[in-house]
């Protein structure tokens, strides 16, 4: 599924921490979608959690936003 893909895309040098549209990471948007497993392939991988988007808005606080304690537990950890 998507973490085959991802890790794939990984494995041939792929930015973990590259910015999209309105300065997003990859972390970001999985967290945006609520996918557990994509979360932990990036962090596994050194996603920065300090990053912010554009509006300055942290990625401790989108997964707070969210509502996901999965995934906040994840970050807290990392």
């Amino acid at each position: 599924g998507l973490e085959n893909i991802m890790q794939m895309l990984l494995n041939y040098g792929v930015n973990v921490n590259a910015r999209g549209k309105k300065g997003r990471t990859p972390l970001m948007a999985a967290i945006e979608f609520n996918h557990i497993g994509a979360v932990k392939l990036l962090l596994k991988n050194n996603a920065n959690i300090s990053a912010k988007d554009d509006t300055g808005k942290s990625i401790m606080q989108m997964a707070k936003d969210n509502g996901n304690q999965d995934i906040i537990a994840l970050l807290q950890r990392d």
